[in-house]
């Protein structure tokens, strides 16, 4: 068991927070090539024109590359994982429940996402070669060659990304110069700094809100807060905005929004690009499922907490989670978001570690704040909405708690 990571959700010590930022670039960037990325380029064009596409791309991933970075503050400080950010935050008795269970669900849902994307991708190849339809073998395969690397824990994630970074990197930029030939326009590229819809921002910033949350769980093993930042960003805005720049390009050539079709004309680069861009995804997404599972059950060890999330996740990828994708994206983008807003404030106007078991003022601000997702509409980007407003409404009221306590 030497090979297994011994950390569950205890601080990681200090002479192992060794990592920098090109680890976390590696780690990140290769987590965010993955299809659900190329698959929202193609869809942007489905609803904006290419400049509105293009601008939503860039600006959309830019703020998800901060929050992402913002999220992992937590670690550099702490040493600790994403999960315990909750009760540092929000009490040690039930008010952890809340965090914990949101990081299980969401982690949990893009894992069965991308596990189905990309068993439904190694399908369709399957079909052309033998005419028979293989669907949930294929997922079933992918589910579990990507859940063996989140076991070993976070030396094994680490190392996956760097053995396969470079390669993935490769081929994206093969079928970024095949995608530009066919395009025939590289004036598509031509970018203006005008702001887009803010619905499409918001489509980009609420699918990604949940890696913001879960940051922490790679970031304390790293050297500094300017190594989590230079890392953080490099290692996911270049990919996502690269990704999906491909996807609108692939929507160019096909006309069609699922740019997966563009691997018919590339299929000697299907089976390695859809296997390790799952791969590289999953075991982020499935390690820390398994931190998150580990607050709720602590009489299993982390390695066992993971099995049991990959065994669900690959339930759910068979079950067709992507058929019901677009409700539980807004559940997602609804919870998350004013979750992170608290947290994020919580870090800067309290910055020690709530005593008690329920912090019922983080629960009143994230209720705010979940409200203020369902009611801002979308083209104010109700996702980084909520995240504002339930950060200053706990800000608000802990600041006036604490007036009132001083003249007492």
């Amino acid at each position: 068991m030497k090979y297994i990571e011994v950390h569950t959700i205890n601080p990681i010590p200090s002479r192992e927070r060794t990592s920098t930022w090109i680890d976390l670039a590696f780690i990140w960037g290769a987590a965010s090539i993955c299809l659900p990325a190329f698959i929202l380029g193609g869809a942007l064009l489905v609803n904006y024109s290419w400049n509105e596409a293009l601008a939503i791309n860039f600006w959309g991933n830019l703020l998800v590359a901060l929050l992402i970075a913002a999220g992992g503050a937590y670690g550099i400080s702490s040493g600790q994982p994403a999960v315990s950010m909750g009760r540092y935050v929000f009490g040690h008795g039930a008010g952890q429940w809340l965090p914990a269970i949101c990081i299980l669900i969401a982690m949990l849902g893009w894992y069965a996402v991308v596990t189905e994307f990309a068993g439904q991708a190694l399908n369709s190849m399957l079909i052309q070669y033998s005419g028979n339809s293989y669907s949930m073998p294929a997922i079933l395969v992918v589910g579990a060659i990507t859940a063996t690397t989140a076991l070993g824990g976070y030396q094994r994630v680490k190392g996956l990304s760097f053995l396969a970074g470079l390669p993935l990197l490769l081929i994206c930029i093969i079928i970024f110069i095949y995608l530009m030939d066919n395009a025939a326009a590289p004036q598509l590229l031509v970018f203006t700094l005008a702001f887009p819809p803010g619905a499409g921002i918001n489509l980009i910033v609420g699918g990604s809100i949940a890696g913001a949350i879960v940051a922490s769980d790679f970031s304390r093993y790293t050297r500094s807060h300017t190594h989590n930042l230079a890392g953080t960003f490099i290692g996911v805005f270049i990919p996502s905005f690269s990704l999906g720049l491909m996807g609108m390009l692939s929507y160019v050539i096909t006309g069609d929004w699922n740019p997966l079709q563009i691997f018919n004309y590339l299929i000697w680069l299907s089976m390695p690009f859809i296997l390790f861009s799952a791969w590289t995804t999953n075991d982020n997404l499935l390690y820390s499922s398994g931190l998150a599972l580990s607050n709720i059950l602590p009489g299993l060890t982390r390695w066992q907490n993971t099995l049991c999330c990959a065994i669900a996740g690959i339930a759910m990828a068979l079950l067709g989670i992507t058929g019901h994708l677009q409700t539980w994206l807004n559940i997602l983008v609804v919870i998350t978001g004013p979750l992170l807003g608290v947290c994020l404030a919580h870090q800067l106007a309290v910055k020690t570690a709530y005593k008690g078991k329920t912090n019922y003022v983080a629960l009143l601000a994230t209720s705010i704040g979940i409200i203020a997702a369902c009611v801002v509409p979308e083209y104010l980007i109700s996702s980084l909405g909520s995240i504002l407003i339930a950060g200053i409404v706990y800000i608000i009221i802990v600041w006036v708690s604490k007036i009132l306590i001083s003249q007492v």
